[in-house]
């Protein structure tokens, strides 16, 4: 047994306040089942306790105030992410012969852990095939600019 090379990768764009803005509606247009489908399936995330639920996102059901904890992890992981990638520490920006995009990658090699900071983040957001697709719409505009 020994380590295995792990990488994760996201479409690379500029984050723009316009970008964010359809990030945040597409998250938003989600159904509350599948958020939460979503968190059990990819972020694992231990989410508060439902007591303390209505004293922070007022009154509802518990299935919504939950969806709105996950919604926001996943859009403080997107932006974390793409605000980043511009200053990468432990990430690099890569495209191949015949891709119309640049693709944000990190990883490296892995007792079980992630191998980097940033692939915590990552993983967290590259499982949500919806923002993928958009994210890779932004980053082919971006690549047409260069």
């Amino acid at each position: 047994m020994g380590a295995d090379l792990y990488l994760s990768s996201l479409p690379h764009c500029q984050l723009t306040d316009e970008r964010k803005e359809k990030i945040t509606e597409l998250v938003d247009s989600v159904s509350d089942k599948e958020i939460l489908a979503y968190n059990e399936d990819y972020l694992s995330e231990e989410l508060p306790d439902l007591s303390m639920m209505d004293m922070a996102y007022g009154s509802g059901s518990e299935e919504e105030a939950l969806a709105t904890v996950v919604r926001q992890l996943i859009l403080e992981n997107t932006f974390t992410v793409l605000e980043q990638a511009d200053h990468p520490r432990d990430v690099g920006s890569i495209f191949f012969p015949g891709m119309n995009y640049r693709v944000l990658v990190t990883g490296g090699m892995s007792w079980g852990d992630a191998p980097t900071e940033a692939a915590d983040y990552f993983d967290k957001v590259s499982g949500f095939e919806a923002l993928w697709d958009l994210l890779q719409s932004f980053a082919e505009e971006d690549f047409k600019c260069q």
